[in-house]
């Protein structure tokens, strides 16, 4: 098969112990697509004892799934907590580079560096990078790049990773602005976003 591959714990093989003439039996198999692709071919081939070998071929169309960029869960927070939060980005397809911006609360959170994903090393190699530049007291880190040298497919990656100092209680959002991921033919790719929402507990909470 091309496009399409076997689920994990799934046989290639399925036995029927008889059927008989006329007769009809339903063979399942679970299969996952691969990334990038927008077309499955399988082939089926029957055989078995006083019957003809028989192939059938066929195709399936797979729908391409969005394309989803939020942060890593990090927990239970709490004031003078240090913690990192990822990026993260699903199911891209051929994505050469991105920028963003991101947002959060200056009397909840400090931001103390951001350092590159996944998503920027290549072969053991680190892509072009910039942690952008953050501003303490409106709470923004701005212009967060990078470049990558080949085109990145695949189902999950990482953007960046967020390095934060909690100096301050309550609920809260850190949240995703102006991103931007572009593909091979400098087209943007539309993401679905999803903000973190968290709660820092204070004292007697």
């Amino acid at each position: 098969e091309t496009g399409i591959r076997l689920a994990g714990g799934e046989r290639k093989e399925k036995y029927l112990m008889e059927l008989a003439p006329d007769s009809e039996a339903i063979v399942n198999w679970q299969m996952e697509p691969v990334t990038g692709v927008v077309k499955g071919e399988f082939k089926v081939t029957l055989l078995g004892n006083n019957t003809k070998q028989l192939i059938c071929p066929g195709e399936i169309l797979i729908p391409t799934p969005a394309v989803k960029v939020g942060f890593s869960d990090p927990g239970t927070l709490r004031p003078g907590q240090v913690f990192n939060c990822d990026l993260y980005a699903l199911n891209l397809i051929k994505a050469k580079k991105f920028t963003l911006d991101v947002k959060y609360d200056p009397k909840q959170l400090r931001l103390v560096y951001v350092s590159r994903g996944t998503f920027l090393v290549e072969n053991g190699e680190m892509s072009y990078w910039s942690g952008g530049q953050i501003d303490h007291d409106t709470g923004r880190a701005k212009l967060i790049y990078g470049i990558r040298e080949n085109p990145f497919s695949g189902e999950e990656t990482i953007l960046a990773r967020l390095n934060f100092l909690v100096v301050g209680d309550g609920p809260g959002a850190i949240e995703v602005e102006n991103i931007a991921i572009i593909d091979t033919d400098e087209g943007q790719i539309p993401v679905e976003l999803s903000n973190l929402d968290y709660k820092i507990e204070g004292d007697g909470q």
